[in-house]
């Protein structure tokens, strides 16, 4: 029996995902801050948790191991981006027409610390959490880690400081997780969403609000985003990224493997 705990789990990839691991017969836990409207059942437990508390957390993973007796996936997909008009508590999706980006010295301190906090101390917290539960799965392989970084955990032309710091930062903390528990029956894999059509994408600008597919990135205004944008191949939506965490659950060879899900953008 796959028992997978996602986080991000109301919106976006992260309900895209929820929805395929039922579809495929797994039993979820899914976090996320805000309340659901995925209805709870047999097999779905969604509890509200915000990923940057500790201890809320290790509540909500182990009310998740208690109703399901096992955790033996973990999905990292919560995360937000620098961006002043969007609300701070979205899934991923990156490449919109508004994003701008902001120097390191012009962001504010809040900004940074929210941004790595759920990033980066999100991911962590989680996999503290969920762990020690993998260890006790009698099956030769305990369990599956994925993480969700991005075009930005590779380079430095894809969003701002805080976000590609964070990134950066998820990447390393994948590797790391790979490596240590490789004889521990615990893999750990990292995926790289491209532009991706969720509520970030849709949200993001007033032009955008309520539109069934984003602006032309013509529209792009930020010099030090525009490069990069425009060599953009496509947009994915929510499903096409959310096989790529199925894929890796059960790809028991893979571990520290960094998977695009970008329509090839990361080779421009």
């Amino acid at each position: 029996m796959q028992v997978a705990l996602i986080t991000g789990g109301n919106s976006g990839i992260g309900l895209a995902t929820v929805r395929l691991f039922l579809e495929n017969g797994a039993r979820v836990i899914a976090l996320d801050r805000n309340s659901f409207t995925y209805p709870a059942s047999e097999d779905f437990l969604p509890l509200q948790c915000d990923v940057t508390s500790e201890q809320g957390v290790k509540d909500a993973v182990d009310a998740g191991f208690k109703k399901f007796g096992k955790i033996n996936i973990l999905c990292n997909i919560a995360g937000v981006i620098e961006h002043k008009s969007m609300s701070p508590f979205l899934t991923f999706g990156v490449c919109l027409p508004s994003l701008r980006t902001e120097p390191p010295h012009e962001i504010s301190t809040e900004d940074w610390h929210r941004i790595i906090n759920i990033n980066l101390h999100g991911p962590f917290y989680v996999l503290k959490a969920v762990v020690p539960h993998m260890l006790t799965n009698e099956s030769e392989e305990k369990g599956v880690i994925i993480n969700t970084g991005s075009g930005a955990s590779v380079r430095g032309s894809h969003a701002g400081t805080a976000y590609t710091t964070s990134k950066h930062a998820v990447l390393g903390f994948t590797r790391s997780t790979a490596w240590l528990y490789r004889n521990k029956g615990i893999r750990c894999n990292v995926v790289y969403p491209g532009a991706t059509h969720t509520n970030i994408v849709v949200n993001s600008s007033p032009a955008n609000s309520g539109a069934k597919n984003p602006k032309s990135f013509d529209e792009v205004t930020d010099p030090d985003l525009k490069p990069t944008l425009m060599c953009c191949p496509g947009i994915n939506q929510p499903e096409d990224v959310a096989v790529a965490y199925l894929f890796l659950a059960n790809a028991q060879g893979a571990n520290g493997v960094e998977l695009p899900i970008d329509r090839g953008w990361l080779l421009s």
